[in-house]
C-alpha cells in the first residue's frame, strides 16, 4: 500500500480511529481524494464530509461489515493511507485484508463521522481494492465509500395482487374430473344395474330406488344390570360380559367402564415416556439392553429359557434405575454398565453354576 502522490491527490483528513471499549488508537490514518476524479470536489459529498472533520483527532470505529449488506457510493474515489510508523494500524489492516485466512473482497471496516448513529451522521466503509501497476503486478489499495440508505420501497399499487402465505403442505396434482359410470342411470334402474352384493351389504330392510312410506324408529339398547355385575365380580366368577342372562348382550357399558380408564392411562404413560425421552437417553438404554443380553447369553440363558423374560426385565430395569441420572446427562461408559449388569445378574443367577 504505497502512499498517494501529492501532485494528484488532496489531503482531506489526518487522524486516528478510536476503537470501541478501548483506549487504543489506530493512528496514522489519512484520507485523500484524487484531483482527476470523475466528479469535482465540491460535488463530492464524502470529500466535503471528511473536510469538515478536520481538527477532530479521532473518528469512531464501528466494526466490520459485509459489502453485500450495505449500499455504498463509490463515485467519490477516496483513498486511505497508513503512515509507515503506525505499527498498530498497519498490523490491524494487514490482518484484516492481507492474510490468506482473513482476506476477502466482501469485508469492510465501518467508520462514523460523528458522535451519533442517527440518519444525519455520515458513515463510511473502508474496503480493499485490487489494481494492477504498469508492470502487471497486483497492488492492494484501501478505498473509502460513503454508506447510503437503501433504495426506497415502492408503495403498493391498487392492481398489485394480494400477498398470500405459502401453503404449509406441498401442492399435489390437480384432481381429474371424472364422470361416474352410473351418473346418467335413472333412479328406478339403479337397483338392477348395481351389483347385488351392494344391496346385500346394506341390509335386508334397505331397497335402492324405493321411498319408504314409514320411518321405523330403532329401539335403544338395554342397560347393563350393574348391580348384578358388581356382585358377580366381587365373588370372582369371571368377566361380566360372559354371563348369558345380562340384558346388554354386547357388554357395551361394561367395556366402556372397565377398559376405558386402563387403556387411557396406559396410552398416556407410553406417549409421555416416548416424547420425554432424548436421543442420548435412548442410546444409553440400548447399550444396557445389549450388555444385558450378552451377559445372559454367556451364562447360557437365552430367549428359549423359561425365565429369560423375567431375568432380562429385572436386570434391565434395575440398571436403568441405578443410572437414571447419568443416562440423561452424558453417554455412560460400557464398563460401568457391564459392572452393574454383572452385579444384578449375580443377585438372581448362580454365576458359578451358569443357571438359576
Amino acid at each position: 500500500m504505497s502512499s498517494p502522490s501529492k501532485g494528484f491527490h488532496r489531503l482531506l483528513y489526518r487522524g486516528a480511529l478510536l476503537l470501541p471499549d478501548s483506549h487504543l488508537l489506530l493512528d496514522g490514518i489519512t484520507f485523500s481524494a484524487r484531483l482527476d476524479a470523475e466528479h469535482k470536489l465540491l460535488d463530492n459529498p464524502l470529500a466535503l464530509a471528511l473536510e469538515s472533520m478536520r481538527g477532530i483527532q479521532t473518528l469512531r470505529f464501528l466494526g466490520t461489515a459485509s459489502l453485500h449488506d450495505v449500499y455504498m457510493d463509490t463515485s467519490g474515489d477516496i483513498l486511505m493511507d497508513i503512515h509507515p510508523q503506525a505499527t498498530l494500524s498497519r498490523i490491524y489492516f494487514e490482518n484484516m485484508f492481507c492474510l490468506p485466512t482473513t482476506s476477502s473482497d466482501t469485508l469492510g471496516v465501518r467508520v462514523s463521522l460523528g458522535d451519533s448513529n442517527g440518519p444525519e451522521t455520515t458513515q463510511i466503509i473502508i474496503y480493499v481494492r485490487h489494481i494492477f501497476s504498469d508492470d502487471n503486478c497486483p497492488i492492494a489499495e484501501l478505498a473509502v465509500a460513503r454508506i447510503t440508505p437503501g433504495p426506497p420501497v415502492r408503495l403498493p399499487r391498487p392492481d398489485d395482487p394480494t400477498p398470500r402465505k405459502p401453503p404449509t403442505l406441498p401442492i399435489s396434482r390437480p384432481r381429474e374430473v371424472r364422470r361416474l359410470p352410473n351418473a346418467n342411470i335413472p333412479t328406478t334402474r339403479k337397483q338392477s344395474v348395481l351389483p347385488p352384493s351392494l344391496a346385500a351389504n346394506l341390509g335386508g330392510d334397505v331397497r335402492l330406488g324405493k321411498v319408504q312410506s314409514e320411518f321405523k324408529v330403532p329401539q335403544l339398547p338395554a342397560k347393563v344390570n350393574k348391580a348384578k355385575i358388581t356382585k358377580l365380580k366381587d365373588k370372582g366368577k369371571g368377566k361380566a360380559f360372559e354371563i348369558a342372562d345380562v340384558d346388554d348382550v354386547f357388554a357395551v357399558g361394561l367395556a366402556a367402564s372397565t377398559n376405558k380408564g386402563a387403556k387411557r392411562k396406559k396410552g398416556e404413560d407410553g406417549e409421555n415416556a416416548v416424547e420425554n425421552e432424548t436421543p442420548l437417553e435412548r442410546e444409553n438404554k440400548n447399550l444396557i439392553k445389549k450388555v444385558t443380553v450378552h451377559r445372559l447369553s454367556v451364562l447360557s440363558i437365552t430367549k428359549a429359557h423359561p425365565e429369560w423374560k423375567e431375568l432380562f426385565n429385572y436386570v434391565y430395569r434395575g440398571v436403568g434405575f441405578a443410572l437414571r441420572s447419568d443416562i440423561k446427562l452424558h453417554l455412560v461408559e460400557e464398563q460401568t454398565i457391564d459392572r452393574l449388569v454383572a452385579t444384578h445378574i449375580g443377585m438372581y443367577v448362580d454365576v458359578r453354576a451358569g443357571d438359576k
